[in-house]
């Protein structure tokens, strides 16, 4: 465009030339002839001007200004990409201990108003004081070693499970126990309260593939659902209303089942949107509205309850199995646990990381917050506890 302006230019420029000299005298020596040359000269001149004007780097599309022809495409525009939680904020441990002098396996509960948490492994079961400010204490060794351990909504009982038996320990001090079931057919994995503590749940280890519902006061069993197929239960979960539980599946499904119409079952997930390998772990929100599984295929979904519709899809996290999950009391954020010993907390609504927790030494085996979301603590493979403060 610059080069047919400046053409154009030296033209006007020979013709009015070619006036002036005949309307005017010439210096003398200046010929008609050399009048033209000059202006041929011109001609040239204002072409190269115009064609480097042209490729220039400062006027083209690339240098950042707008295209210089209506034919010419948009500049892409830049993508916003769900950041990996290598990409997010770290926050380091408040607090990292043992749960007893050796590295097995530790399980944890917090207690709900956040001072005194519950650790049980193969070995051992203890309760720590950790909400003073002060590096945790033990505050009381309840003895026999399980594999899970829970408290109930108001923190007055401390259930735990493991080795075909499980005990009932007072949870206020002095942590007298309360009562015990020993010599049942197989170990219970897990354990968990119904929401008015009077029942509560428990699965089977290793194989079980049902779970039974005993009554707290009596000790006795009041029901039992069994899953189809014979398929194994990895992981339980009651709902904060009580109508529902839900369980995890070594077919890589979530379940949901509803009490009120005698343990109706519901798959949450199909071959297209659902997890790839089985589901190791389950855990409802506050208001019981939404469930969170965990799966050994690295990832972590939240479903709607109870028709069960896909609502994100927590990827790029983890490395590895996702073995424990949970939601923040507000509901309004969620934390993963993975056998990569990354603990991360997630923004439910956008499905992007929030931040990494950092400072666990070992896979993570369960995640439990206090009941005012500040504090949260996660059990770990290699024996240790470790607790954060959250802001």
């Amino acid at each position: 465009m610059l080069a047919f302006a400046g053409i154009l230019f030296a033209a006007v420029l020979v013709f009015l030339t070619g006036v002036v000299a005949n309307w005017f005298p010439r210096p003398a020596g200046l010929t008609t002839g050399m009048v033209v040359g000059i202006a041929a000269v011109l001609i040239v001149v204002s072409a190269v001007v115009g064609f480097v004007g042209r490729t220039s780097p400062g006027d083209g599309p690339e240098s950042g200004a707008p295209p210089s022809s209506p034919r010419s495409k948009p500049a892409p525009q830049p993508t916003t990409k769900t950041p990996t939680a290598q990409q997010v904020q770290a926050l380091q441990p408040a607090t990292t201990f043992g749960c007893d002098d050796t590295d097995n396996s530790a399980v944890v509960a917090m207690h709900p108003d956040g001072f005194l948490l519950a650790c049980t492994n193969a070995s051992a079961t203890a309760v720590w004081n950790v909400g003073s400010g002060r590096s945790p204490s033990l505050a009381k060794d309840l003895g026999v070693g399980a594999l899970s351990a829970t408290f109930n909504a108001s923190g007055r009982q401390l259930l735990t499970a493991g080795d075909s038996c499980w005990q009932f320990f007072d949870g206020r001090r002095p942590w007298n126990q309360t009562g015990n079931e020993c010599g049942l057919e197989q170990s219970a994995a897990s354990a968990v309260f119904a929401p008015d503590g009077k029942t509560f749940a428990t699965r089977r280890w290793p194989d079980g593939s049902d779970v039974r519902f005993w009554d707290v006061a009596s000790h006795k069993l009041v029901n039992t659902y069994q899953a189809a197929d014979g398929r194994r239960i990895m992981s339980i979960a009651y709902s904060p209303t009580g109508r529902y539980f839900a369980t995890g599946s070594a077919d890589a499904h979530p379940y949901l089942w509803d009490v009120s119409h005698n343990g109706q079952r519901r798959q949450l997930a199909d071959d297209r949107d659902g997890h790839t390998d089985e589901v190791r772990a389950v855990a409802f929100s506050p208001d019981g509205t939404r469930l969170i599984s965990g799966g050994a295929d690295r990832t972590a979904k939240i479903w709607s309850v109870p028709d069960g519709k896909l609502l994100a899809s927590l990827n790029n996290g983890h490395d590895d199995s996702v073995n424990a999950v949970a939601f923040s009391p507000d509901g309004r954020t969620a934390v993963t646990g993975g056998a990569d010993h990354k603990v991360i907390e997630w923004n439910i609504t956008t499905a992007s990381p929030i931040r990494a927790l950092e400072g666990s030494g070992g896979e993570i085996t369960s995640l439990s917050y206090d009941r005012s979301g500040k504090t949260l603590a996660a059990g770990c493979s290699d024996g240790k506890v470790v607790v954060w403060s959250l802001t």
